[in-house]
């Protein structure tokens, strides 16, 4: 199964927020909600690819990103 294109928004199309981190962190749930609906878990990504408009941002704020990632994700990393 591949997916692409996830963006920051809910169920209902609403952006969830401003912040960086609440951002990456909706991305994520939306990634396991689809990967849930095809009876896949997060163990089976292969690879993600990031497009990110604020390197800095991403850079200072990379170990709130590694919390997030490991409390929707879990300790799964694809290669």
């Amino acid at each position: 199964m591949f997916v692409a294109g996830q963006v920051v928004w809910n169920a209902r199309q609403e952006i969830v927020s401003d912040d960086f981190v609440s951002q990456v962190e909706q991305a994520f749930q939306n990634i396991v909600e689809i990967l849930a609906e095809a009876e896949a878990r997060s163990e089976d990504l292969v690879r993600l690819t990031w497009y990110i408009t604020d390197k800095r941002e991403y850079l200072e704020r990379s170990t709130e990103v590694g919390q997030v990632y490991r409390r929707v994700i879990g300790v799964h990393s694809p290669r």
